[in-house]
């Protein structure tokens, strides 16, 4: 197996093909942005981030999903999905991801979740980052099952319906709580 094989390999190219994350995906970044067409919106970038954001790069690289809006709510749909175990910071980010993707893909954000039923989550996995960035890529799609992606199910089944909606409202939620709680603030101090 060449080097080239490995995920540590595809996550440099990753990064070489997103330049705004820099060569190690801004883990060291005291702040990240999220780019509009003609502006950009800084927020912090806490450890518990930073030291994950690896994983939800991989899995970009796994689900094959590009750092678009459209890519960035599917893999956090995905993520939300197949789950982020024990990562709080990470159930966070990828509720908001998929929250803000459900107005814009909804049909997107829904085929994503409806994989991460099928698939694994390297989150959930406790694998050393280490051992992570050896193995080559279709050595982790094996391990999260994405060779069985050709058996998604044309019709779900009520329970992954109800698990969609569940989520959707609590994304929802996170997304619209904060406009919620501003103009409370602002109506208060208005009138």
């Amino acid at each position: 197996m060449s080097d080239s094989d490995k995920i540590k390999h595809h996550l440099a190219a990753f990064y070489g093909e997103n330049p705004d994350f820099g060569e190690d995906g801004g883990i060291h970044d005291k702040w990240a942005w999220l780019d509009f067409k003609f502006f950009r919106i800084p927020f912090p970038n806490p450890k518990s981030r930073s030291e994950i954001l690896y994983l939800h790069d991989i899995n970009h690289l796994v689900n094959q999903y590009d750092t678009s809006w459209q890519g960035e709510a599917s893999v956090s749909a995905w993520e939300v999905s197949s789950g982020l175990g024990r990562f709080v910071t990470g159930w966070f980010f990828a509720l908001l991801g998929m929250g803000i993707g459900l107005f814009f893909y909804p049909k997107k954000v829904y085929t994503a979740f409806l994989r991460g039923q099928i698939t694994l989550s390297i989150f959930s996995m406790d694998i050393p980052k280490a051992e992570i960035m050896e193995m080559t890529l279709k050595e982790l799609k094996v391990k999260t099952r994405h060779h069985q992606l050709d058996n998604i199910v044309q019709k779900p089944s009520i329970i992954i319906k109800l698990k969609f909606i569940y989520y959707a409202l609590l994304s929802t939620l996170i997304i619209l709580l904060p406009i919620f709680i501003g103009l409370m603030v602002f109506f208060h101090f208005a009138f």
